[in-house]
């Protein structure tokens, strides 16, 4: 009952967002991008970095060909209609949300416990970037293969006459999850910690029961026997992981590329302000964002070290404390560790702005609701409610309308792009993305004062982020400030050489001045970076003719052709050969 009710609301709760658009990553990732647009096109999502249609030359960090499968088949169904999209990204969050009872019904060996689990994990307004945007769905999609993954390894120590069958289904829906997010990776720890507390505590959590056993009554196996089997139980897992990592690095040519520079003392001095940051948003506090201004601690203080470091240490010697005492809080306590670790010890590669997500709490947030429902289920039995104990019944009501409510509020500015970029600038003034992005989406409403006025006060914010350059040199290009564009697209290229569009624009600008050859020399440059990229022979035949060349400007015409059947580049092949008749003609 509290099962279904907890799914119903979860339905209501999400229910705005199927008249939701697409936005944000959406747009790039799906309505513009070709790779999801055609089933010839699916065995290159296991060959190429998940932005290879847009970033060719760049070195990718996503590695995730189901979640381009999951887009193609979407795209197959439902085309470019956003409701078909945030409906399946809504049903699988609910499949997820499912999954979690299904998980925690196995490690508290209670319903209501797991129902109630459930309901949180499915309300939590953590979850609000993850199902109101339709690329958030890599989150869902990863649990709903990472959740069978260790039940039924979980299925395999329990039934020891199938344990083969078991295991083999583990590992498959390991492979299938590695494939869908990188986080997956965390599972080998996992069975590691299930097999560590295999033995040594009570099965149930001691508050519950007066007869539950001491911790010490209940351990018997050495230590190094505990050891031993352990880590037989997930060599299997972490053999696998490596040929994953292998896979990995022969695709993306390196296990990550750092977007910044960023030295590891300034990482492991950003964790403290991170994971307070992240453990406030668990317990459903602060305003949720798509933004926000955290950024990296290159110097320790009292804020943004020191009083974030006091409280994650008190947090986790709570549930450290509760872990020695029950084997189903120390389980749960491992999940919300564990997932946490990757995006934890990758924060170095992104700039600022990027180090911090909600959507990383997706899986995390199944061990806090576990937690919390363990939590509930110790309250004092006061009678009953829908034949359920009445404090489990109305503390779980309380926390299920406060969650949906919140989730409700949080997700209205996920509606479109204006609501959610200008949402962005407010909750993170000092986040240079939040701007560039709102000051793009004015752009695209033809509202050129604001965009300018967003574009200077990000590069105000962050004069050394390319970004922030290459609009500015973008809009200067399209407004036809060609010395202030070319000003400001050199700017970009010094910061970041590897990215050949702006090798474009200034070519194009450039050539808006007169200056031929050098115009056609930094196009080239661009040519060179992406072979097959469109523009570039276009931009190499609008300086050809230009300079009276045409039969090398059709020429270059023709090859744009050949890469953009699609350009208007027919057009010019057209006027220059009406041109070259009439000269005939005289």
């Amino acid at each position: 009952m509290l099962l279904l009710l907890g799914l119903t609301l979860t339905i209501v709760a999400y229910a705005g967002t199927l008249r939701f658009e697409f936005v944000y990553d959406d747009l790039p990732q799906i309505v513009s991008n070709p790779a999801v647009q055609s089933w010839r096109r699916v065995p290159g999502y296991f060959l190429h970095h998940v932005w290879s249609h847009i970033y060719p030359t760049w070195p990718g960090n996503y590695y995730r060909p189901l979640f381009l499968l999951w887009l193609r088949v979407n795209h197959a169904i439902f085309g470019l209609r956003p409701l078909g999209w945030h409906f399946s990204t809504v049903a699988a969050h609910l499949g997820v949300t499912a999954m979690v009872f299904w998980l925690a019904r196995r490690i508290t060996h209670d319903d209501v416990a797991a129902a109630v689990a459930a309901t949180i994990f499915g309300l939590h307004p953590a979850h609000v970037e993850t199902v109101a945007w339709v690329s958030g769905v890599s989150e869902p999609l990863l649990a709903l293969l990472f959740i069978p993954a260790f039940v039924f390894y979980m299925n395999a120590r329990e039934r020891p006459q199938e344990r083969v069958k078991w295991i083999a289904l583990s590992l498959l829906m390991f492979a299938l999850a590695l494939l869908s997010k990188e986080t997956a990776i965390v599972l080998p720890g996992l069975i590691f910690g299930y097999e560590w507390l295999g033995h040594g505590l009570p099965d149930n959590d001691a508050g519950e029961s007066a007869n539950a056993q001491p911790r010490e009554a209940s351990y018997s196996e050495p230590w190094a026997a505990k050891l031993e089997r352990s880590v037989l139980a997930t060599l299997p897992y972490a053999a696998l992981g490596l040929v994953y990592l292998a896979v990995r690095q022969l695709v993306l040519k390196a296990f990550a590329h750092p977007e910044a520079h960023v030295p590891l003392s300034a990482v492991m001095l950003t964790w403290p302000s991170l994971l307070w940051l992240y453990a406030r948003h668990l317990a459903a506090l602060g305003r949720m964002s798509l933004f926000y201004d955290e950024g990296y601690v290159y110097h320790p203080g009292l804020v943004n070290f020191w009083l974030p470091l006091a409280a994650v240490a008190a947090i986790a010697a709570c549930v450290v404390a509760w872990s020695r005492r029950s084997k189903p809080a120390a389980l749960a306590s491992l999940w919300l560790l564990l997932p946490l670790l990757p995006p934890l010890a990758s924060i170095g590669i992104f700039g600022n702005g990027e180090i911090v997500h909600d959507r990383y709490l997706y899986l995390p947030s199944i061990g806090v609701a576990i937690l919390v429902a363990l939590a509930i289920e110790r309250l004092p039995a006061r009678g009953r409610l829908l034949q359920l104990p009445a404090t489990e019944v109305a503390a779980t009501l309380v926390l299920a309308i406060a969650l949906g409510a919140a989730t409700i509020v949080g997700s209205v500015h996920w509606a479109n792009n204006l609501l959610l970029y200008y949402d962005g600038v407010q909750q993170a003034p000092r986040n240079v993305l939040a701007r560039i992005h709102l000051g793009t989406e004015m752009l695209s409403r033809h509202d050129i004062t604001s965009a300018m006025r967003l574009y200077y006060q990000a590069h105000d914010l962050a004069p050394d982020s390319w970004s922030a350059n290459f609009v500015l040199g973008f809009i200067n290009f399209g407004t036809g400030r060609f010395t202030e564009a070319e000003k400001w697209l050199r700017a970009g290229i010094r910061i970041t050489p590897e990215n050949p569009n702006q090798y474009l624009y200034l070519g194009l600008t450039l050539m808006n001045e007169g200056r031929f050859d050098e115009a056609a020399a930094s196009i080239q440059h661009g040519a060179d970076l992406w072979p097959q990229g469109p523009g570039f022979h276009y931009g190499l035949g609008l300086v050809a003719q230009k300079k009276g060349e045409l039969r090398g400007a059709v020429s270059e015409f023709q090859k744009e052709l050949a890469i953009d059947p699609t350009s208007g580049a027919w057009r010019n092949i057209a006027q220059i050969e009406a041109q070259m008749r009439a000269a005939q003609q005289r």
